[in-house]
């Protein structure tokens, strides 16, 4: 089969999340002996880091949520006619259809894009997944994060998109059970499985050399992200405490420091380079190390064989689990708490997240230091490794067995043995409960008020635009009229 994949790839801003799980997805279609297709918003960028692969030009949706949902009305008025792929290549989709067309099914692959926050990609891939049926082409979809924070439109355009899945794979037990709260009634709900990440067990062989990365042997690994600063009074606080945080780990632990980007733009110094070298420059250690953005299977690497992990991001968790290294997430916001916390529970881990506030607790860091040679928690994961790898296996065996036709049920996530952090980080996760709850309600309240706004926008420009109109000006003339006949009368 030639399956079409649509990931987050392609992006003038290197993401190696997405991208490690577009190569993640690549890799396993072709393991099984199938053609993957990548949907990108830039070939020549996807070409170059994937080799030699076949692209199609994704659709791209507009940031404010009544334009995307107007151009997703578009699509499904477009699927609706006698001569739906003339009707969407006129609506400009045309690359996309005849890419689709070109293929035996579509996948969806995983990341956290199918929320509001982010909701110009929901809509992106509730589109792919609409003309993928349109097309009567088989879907499935790996791996994803669904929310935490939905509208109630957004909720109900999942629902469709997901409705004709042959497979849907979560990566967390929230994202399960939202999907099942809002696929119930639908045959759908029976193929929702609880997976991995798609990107766990991306493997470490060299996909470029020129700006390859070494493994960080014996370091302590940071990756941070912008949101890590963002919840204090000022830049510059936030920037001396995570300095103190690292500066105390490091010195206590006898490690280097080595920073490692999982997003910026290649040469420009911004996003998370940016951050690292704010925190560097305020260490007091010696010796630390700052890399470059990378590709995602050498970023994957860095971490091999670290002493410990800690990052503000998703990925770099992911990585360092799945090759036996301690790692702690650091959580700013809702949505990376859902994310980080799931890929703790993924691998029987308690008290690992935390609120981003931790950084300014004194026993943060003896319970990180705690983490550094304990033999215990990388006997628990190393001894997970193969069951968990196994499962990925599986999963995959059973997704593209079903985009052939094949519906039996699907594998389950086989549970793992619960370890707890070392006692100072659970005492600090216990206050990430409460945390969670409100950056999780906030950021539904947000994404409500955001979409309320938008309609409020559109109510005042319609009204303005009457306003200007001929047909109010002969309203207007109109009622003047009948004042003057009624002061006439009387």
């Amino acid at each position: 089969m030639r399956i079409a994949v649509l990931a987050d790839i392609g992006q003038p801003v290197y993401h190696v999340g997405d991208e490690a799980i577009g190569h993640a997805a690549t890799d396993a279609i072709r393991a099984r002996e199938h053609t993957p297709v990548l949907l990108t918003r830039d070939e020549m960028h996807t070409r170059r880091y994937f080799g030699d692969v076949e692209t199609i030009p994704t659709a791209v949706f507009p940031w404010p949520p009544i334009e995307r949902e107007r151009r997703l009305a578009e699509v499904r008025q477009a699927l609706g006619t006698a001569d739906p792929v003339r009707s969407l290549r006129n609506i400009g989709f045309g690359e996309l259809v005849d890419g689709l067309l070109g293929c035996d099914a579509v996948h969806i692959a995983g990341g956290g894009n199918l929320n509001s926050t982010y909701g110009w990609l929901l809509s992106e891939r509730v589109a792919v997944a609409l003309i993928a049926d349109g097309l009567g082409k088989p879907l499935s979809l790996s791996g994803q994060t669904i929310g935490p924070a939905l509208t109630v439109q957004d909720a109900g355009d999942l629902r469709a998109a997901f409705t004709p899945a042959r497979a849907v794979g979560l990566r967390d037990a929230g994202s399960v059970g939202r999907a099942r709260e809002f696929l119930a009634g639908s045959r759908t709900v029976d193929v929702v499985t609880h997976v991995l990440d798609d990107a766990t067990f991306l493997d470490s062989t060299a996909l470029l050399e020129e700006g390859d990365i070494d493994p960080a042997v014996g370091s302590l690994v940071v990756t941070l992200s912008g949101d890590a600063l963002s919840p204090f009074r000022d830049e510059s606080e936030a920037v001396g405490a995570w300095a103190a945080l690292l500066d105390s780990v490091a010195k206590t632990a006898g490690l280097q420091v080595t920073f490692v980007p999982h997003m910026a733009t290649p040469g420009a110094g911004d996003g998370d380079e940016r951050v690292h070298r704010l925190v560097a420059d305020a260490m007091r250690v010696g010796g630390v190390r700052l890399l470059e953005i990378g590709d995602a299977r050498s970023a994957r690497r860095a971490v091999a064989g670290a002493a410990l992990v800690v990052s503000s991001r998703f990925h770099p968790v992911v990585f360092a689990l799945a090759q036996g290294v301690p790692a702690v997430g650091i959580c700013a916001t809702g949505y990376a708490f859902a994310r980080v916390q799931g890929v703790f529970e993924n691998w029987g881990l308690s008290g690992f997240t935390l609120p981003v506030d931790a950084i300014l607790d004194p026993s943060t860091a003896a319970g990180m230091v705690a983490l550094v040679g304990d033999e215990g928690l990388k006997a628990h994961l190393i001894e997970q490794l193969p069951v968990r790898r196994r499962f990925a296996t599986e999963w995959w065996d059973h997704l593209v067995a079903a985009l052939e036709g094949d519906l039996r049920a699907a594998p389950a996530l086989p549970r793992a043995a619960t370890r707890e952090a070392p006692a100072a980080l659970v005492a600090i996760a216990r206050r990430l409960r409460l945390f969670a709850r409100r950056a999780q309600g906030a950021e539904q309240m947000w994404v409500d008020f955001d979409r309320a706004s938008t309609d409020a926008a559109v109510a005042r420009a319609e009204a303005e635009a009457f306003h200007r109109s001929r047909a109010f000006r002969l309203l207007t003339r109109a009622a003047d009229i009948r004042r003057r006949l009624i002061r006439g009368r009387g």
